[in-house]
């Protein structure tokens, strides 16, 4: 047997000691059970910064996708919990391996699902590593609460411009970079400065961040603008001390540092479908997107968010693209062209996705005929009527609770299901329920710099990516993440990537 090996850490952040799995001793326990065994190891997928109470884990299903296309035989881990935190999420994932002929192991758990008490094991170990992610959380939201009662902040490092009385003490202000954090709230409330100008004005003064990078990023100095910590208050959820520790700016000047009216850019009454899926191959963030008027029609042009020079990563090959009618007709023609098979390589993988939809129409058919037939009222006696509708909103929920975790899946929630008319009807939609279409079945569109003398992209450097494709993207909340370019010839390998010259004029 050929076993597929899943690492999985929630949270990194410099962890260590023996209460710390870090990836490499689950690694060593999942290989060493599969040497015992005799088996061979597959691949070796690790996520770090992921929760387990997440089922869409770009790895994690791509393991999963492994062995529904018989490239893997079944996936170990080293612990149940590094598999998952939910009860119906995980069981659901299990099955996918099972109905596939997979197999599914935890080496320090060590039960076997193919018998019956293997499988009630399962369930219980999941029922209770749920529990412990709940218990946890309660545990940590109480404990958060009273440091905020007793002026303590709840917060990994203390916030910039403060330090901390002890390791585990109210905040103090920095001598350093307390008299900052005051003078960037004046400057915001008072000069009018905006975000990136605040951020060249740090970065110039050589002050690392709280993460310890000389260069600061708009979004660092918007997070600081917007945080009430800076009034003097500690809080946690609902719970707030207002006299925590010493204030670094006043009232008056935080809430007028909120705002800028004169410099806000009015949002587009016609927004791109194309803005939130574009994103640059030299670093893979989601690119700028702007509106500019041309003699001949206004155009979107969407540029790498590196080159603002005010972001804390850099990109090698800043792609820049200008986007004109004809040009989102091409991108759109290329979708919809392709949307068929995409629409129906989704139904495949999902066989019973087609069941849910139909038994979440049966039921709400049979809930809606009965709930509207005042006969069967009038035969039946109202206690008899009310059991019925009862009985009948019970169904109707668990099958639409069945039908979610199904389009779950494949996040097929919004892609309509006859797709072959949408041609004739997109012309008629408004650009948010183009861009929710285009959202439902792809996952980005990639950019590609041509090169450094005609750095304008143009048709031939773009790649629409389906969704389901495990290319590895950055998103809000992830530390790990490095930028790293896309390569053109590799993905376009993989039956998940499109060019859009490949639709037909």
């Amino acid at each position: 047997m050929r076993l597929d090996a899943y690492i999985r850490v929630s949270q990194v952040r410099g962890r260590s000691g023996p209460s710390f799995i870090s990836p490499t001793q689950q690694r060593e326990r999942i290989q060493a059970w599969i040497q015992a065994f005799g088996y061979e190891c597959g691949e070796v997928l690790e996520e770090l910064d992921e929760s387990g109470a997440r089922a869409d884990r770009p790895k994690l299903l791509h393991a999963i996708e492994r062995i529904e296309r018989g490239e893997s035989d079944g996936l170990v881990v080293a612990k149940l919990d590094r598999f998952g935190r939910s009860l119906a999420d995980g069981l659901q994932l299990i099955d996918r391996i099972r109905s596939a002929g997979g197999t599914f192991a935890s080496v320090q758990d060590g039960f076997d699902l193919r018998t019956d008490t293997g499988r009630l094991v399962l369930r219980i170990m999941l029922s209770m590593a749920e529990y412990e992610l709940d218990r946890v959380r309660t545990g940590w939201n109480d404990a958060k609460a009273r440091a905020v009662m007793r002026g303590v902040h709840p917060s990994a490092w203390p916030p910039f411009g403060y330090r901390r009385a002890g390791n585990h003490g109210p905040l103090l202000v920095d001598p350093v970079t307390g008299p900052l954090v005051s003078e960037l709230f004046s400057r915001r409330a008072r000069q009018r400065e905006s975000y990136t100008e605040l951020a060249r004005w740090l970065t110039s003064l050589s002050v690392p961040t709280g993460a310890g990078r000389r260069s600061w990023a708009m979004r660092g100095v918007k997070d600081i603008v917007r945080n009430r910590v800076y009034l003097g208050t500690a809080y946690a959820g609902d719970v707030e001390n207002p006299a925590a520790h010493p204030p670094l700016t006043d009232h008056e000047t935080w809430r007028a540092a909120q705002s800028h009216g004169h410099r806000t850019r009015p949002r587009s009454l016609h927004p791109s479908p194309l803005s939130t899926l574009m994103r640059c191959a030299g670093c893979r963030y989601v690119m700028r997107a702007r509106r500019q008027p041309l003699a001949a029609g206004d155009v979107w042009v969407f540029t790498c968010r590196s080159t603002a020079g005010a972001n804390s990563w850099t990109c090698a090959t800043p792609a820049r693209l200008k986007v004109d009618a004809e040009l989102e007709d091409k991108i759109v023609g290329a979708f919809l062209d392709a949307l068929p098979d995409f629409a129906a390589r989704v139904r495949r993988s999902t066989p019973r996705l087609e069941q849910a939809i139909a038994a979440a129409d049966a039921a709400r058919s049979n809930f809606t005929q009965w709930r509207d037939d005042a006969r069967i009222q009038a035969r039946l006696g109202m206690d008899a009527y009310l059991d019925g509708l009862t009985a009948r909103h019970d169904a109707l929920a668990a099958a639409t609770a069945r039908l979610a975790q199904e389009e779950a899946k494949v996040d097929a929630a919004r892609l309509p299901r006859d797709v072959a008319d949408l041609r004739g009807r997109w012309s008629d939609l408004s650009a948010s329920e183009r861009r929710e279409l285009l959202q439902a079945a792809v996952l980005c569109i990639m950019v590609k710099r041509r090169s450094p003398m005609r750095p304008l992209a143009d048709a031939s450097s773009l790649r629409v990516i389906w969704r389901g494709a495990t290319l590895d993207l950055p998103r809000k909340g992830r530390f790990a993440w490095t930028p790293a370019a896309v390569s053109f010839d590799e993905i376009d390998q993989q039956p998940w990537a499109l060019r859009v010259t490949d639709a037909q004029d």
